[in-house]
C-alpha cells in the first residue's frame, strides 16, 4: 500500500497496519503526522493531557509510546535473536517518539537535564494501557519496556540511571493496539 499523501488519521491507521511485521508497522508509525494519535485514538487520557499543557504545566514532559511487543515479556519463549531485533525495533521506535516531543518541548527538556545535573532524579509516571483484557502481570509488562525505556533515555539524551519509575497497569482501560503514556517530571510522589 502507498503512502498517504493526506493526514486523515483514517488513511494512516491503515497503511500503518497493513504491514506484515513489527519492523514495518513501527516504520510506518514514526513517517506518521498523527502517531500520538494512531497509539492512542481519541480517548480520555489524550484530551487530559492537552487539557493540562494549555494550563501552562512545563515541568512535565509527556510522551505516547507504543505497547511493547510480546516477545519482549521475560515469560516469552523465543529465540534470542528473534527477540534482539524486536528489542532494537522498540527501542528505535521509542526514540523516535520521543525525539517527536522533545523538539516540541525545548525548554522543558533544558529544565530536565539542569536538574540531573545539579544530582536530581527524574520520575516516569507510566500508565500501561494494553491492547485487551487479557491477564497480565504488571512486573513482567515493566521488564517487557526495558526497551523503551532506554529509547526514551537515548531521545532525552539522559543516562536512564536518573530514572524512577512508577509504573500503573490499566487492566480496565484497554486500548486498541495498546499504548503507554509517560510523563517525565522532576517531583516524584512524597513518601
Amino acid at each position: 500500500m502507498e503512502k498517504p499523501s493526506s493526514n486523515s488519521l483514517g488513511e494512516w491507521t491503515e497503511y500503518v497496519h497493513s504491514g506484515a511485521t513489527y519492523e514495518t508497522r513501527v516504520a510506518r508509525l514514526a513517517e506518521s503526522p498523527a502517531g500520538i494519535r494512531l497509539l492512542l485514538g481519541p480517548g480520555n487520557d489524550e484530551r487530559d493531557m492537552s487539557r493540562k499543557e494549555e494550563a501552562g504545566q512545563s515541568d512535565k514532559l509527556r510522551v505516547v509510546l507504543p505497547w511493547p511487543p510480546r516477545v519482549l515479556s521475560p515469560n516469552s519463549r523465543t529465540h534470542w535473536a528473534q527477540r534482539s531485533r524486536q528489542a532494537k525495533a522498540y527501542r528505535w521506535a521509542c526514540m523516535v517518539q520521543g525525539k517527536k516531543v522533545v523538539n516540541q518541548e525545548g525548554p522543558t527538556l533544558k529544565a530536565l537535564r539542569e536538574h540531573v545535573a545539579a544530582g536530581g532524579h527524574l520520575h516516569l509516571f507510566l500508565d500501561f494501557h494494553p491492547p485487551n483484557r487479557a491477564r497480565r502481570d504488571d512486573d513482567n509488562v515493566i521488564a517487557a519496556f526495558k526497551a523503551g525505556r532506554d529509547g526514551l533515555a537515548d531521545a532525552l539524551g539522559i543516562d536512564d540511571e536518573h530514572f524512577r519509575i512508577h509504573p500503573v497497569l490499566r487492566r480496565e482501560h484497554p486500548v486498541k493496539r495498546g499504548g503507554v503514556n509517560v510523563v517525565i517530571t522532576t517531583s516524584g510522589p512524597e513518601a
